[in-house]
């Protein structure tokens, strides 16, 4: 029985769009709560908010916040598709409520103007322009891997200056483009021969995916002499903390789609005092480097 629900409300989730990642984590959780049913031999009217929440204590234990935000997440979606469909006559993960989320204790890492300056100056020296293209758009929007992968050519606006895309979450986001990451894309766009959607390809021809970005995030951090493995995390913790000290919090807030105000205010006291927009001194801009 529980494996029917499972099975259908997954089925449910993806035709409305929701991403395969997220698909994949609440498919897991579920798993377990499954195995927690079946065990006792629990049927969805037997569920009460009190089990489900006791469930969750469980399930979570000492696991991190992101895990426990999941549980509840996966629990709270899927009791709240079984009381829609009629299969609970009341939702009992109502009274459920995420957990508090806390401060991480380690600052993450992010590279200065000079540092991100030599990892964008060495892509475009040796990189294909596709693979330039695909880090610029990482290290000057914060977009994460799993953004940019479904990302198609006719999500870019160049008259807009804007990428729209579906981000973590599954909602669709608004992504400004500065004036040189536009020109950066439409040459980008202007060169693609392929008949591919896709915004990104690989050197076989394949559509880009999270793994391909950071191999090439990854060796144009090599390139650039860092002493630290270049990840697209830390482009995006970059962008953020630049971003944090020419816009404030609020701002950057909205570009880098959080939630939380207080996930954002990490940046505005990790940020110096004075950046310099780093994106319109872009390397495609530069005469020296053309």
């Amino acid at each position: 029985m529980w494996t029917s629900l499972r099975e259908r409300f997954l089925k449910s989730e993806r035709d409305r769009g929701l991403e395969e990642r997220s698909l994949r984590d609440l498919g897991g959780q579920l798993r377990f709560f499954e195995s927690h049913a079946s065990a006792t031999g629990l049927s969805p009217s037997d569920v009460t908010p009190e089990s489900l929440r006791a469930w969750c204590v469980e399930r979570v234990g000492s696991k991190s916040y992101a895990t426990a935000k999941q549980v509840v997440w996966t629990v709270k979606r899927f009791f709240g598709w079984l009381t829609l469909t009629g299969e609970c006559a009341s939702d009992p993960s109502g009274p459920l409520r995420y957990p508090r989320w806390r401060p991480r204790l380690n600052l993450p890492v992010y590279l200065n103007v000079d540092q991100l300056g030599a990892v964008l100056r060495g892509s475009y020296r040796e990189d294909r322009y596709a693979d330039f293209a695909l880090l610029s758009l990482i290290a000057s929007t914060g977009l994460r891997p799993g953004d940019v992968r479904g990302l198609t050519r006719f999500d870019v606006h160049l008259d807009e200056q804007l990428v729209c895309g579906r981000v973590k979450g599954g909602w669709t986001k608004q992504t400004v483009l500065s004036d040189s990451m536009t020109a950066v894309l439409a040459r980008h766009l202007h060169e693609c021969a392929d008949s591919s959607e896709a915004l990104f390809l690989t050197p076989r021809g394949h559509p880009a995916g999270p793994a391909y970005m950071r191999k090439v995030v990854k060796r144009a951090g090599e390139r650039a002499g860092l002493e630290f493995t270049l990840t697209p995390r830390i482009l995006r913790h970059t962008f953020a903390t630049h971003a944090a000290d020419r816009h404030g919090r609020t701002v950057t807030k909205a570009l880098l789609g959080h939630s939380r105000g207080a996930t954002t205010e990490l940046y505005t006291h990790l940020s110096p005092s004075h950046f310099r927009p780093l994106m319109n001194r872009h390397p495609y801009n530069d005469p020296e480097e053309s």
